[in-house]
């Protein structure tokens, strides 16, 4: 079976985001229309915040779904943090000594 679904079109950054990516083909992602559109939307934010190339270069190199799952989670914030005065300063959290943000 091919994934996405024929009957899911994806938008110019969202097949961008897709394509070449560690994880491609590995599970249905995205295997619903709404699903697909959710990520093009917080893409384009990433997008018109100048943090996409950022993102697709931690997001598209992680070895499975769930981290790309993570990756796009913390987008789904972004909109509703800026709409309430929050600025992005970088595509991630700063580091502790340990841990990446």
């Amino acid at each position: 079976m091919r994934f996405p679904p024929s009957t899911v079109h994806l938008g110019p950054l969202t097949r961008k985001f897709v394509s070449g990516a560690v994880w491609e083909g590995t599970d249905k992602f995205p295997a619903w229309q709404d699903w697909a559109d959710e990520v093009e939307e917080a893409l384009n934010f990433l997008e018109r915040e100048s943090h996409i190339e950022s993102f697709f270069s931690v997001a598209r190199a992680g070895k499975t779904p769930q981290h790309r799952d993570a990756c796009l989670a913390k987008t789904r914030a972004a909109p509703h943090l800026r709409r309430n005065g929050f600025r992005m300063r970088s595509g991630s959290p700063p580091r502790s000594r340990q841990h990446e943000g």
